[in-house]
């Protein structure tokens, strides 16, 4: 996990990160992820990376 997920979101916006996995790779950081990423991020810009910004770039509801 990037140590600078949240200077990315203070510059971009977390509207233009989207968060993916390749699980289930030995080498990734499963299930801590979600984990990692609340740590790093208030709780709006955390739900926006996680979800929200997924679902508007694809258009779902």
């Amino acid at each position: 996990m990037e140590g600078g997920l949240s200077h990315l979101a203070d510059y971009l916006g977390p509207t233009k990160i989207l968060w993916a996995t390749d699980y289930p790779h030995a080498d990734g950081f499963f299930p801590g992820v979600p984990a990692m990423i609340a740590e790093k991020l208030p709780e709006n810009s955390r739900r926006q990376v996680l979800a929200e910004s997924a679902m508007q770039f694809y258009k779902l509801s």
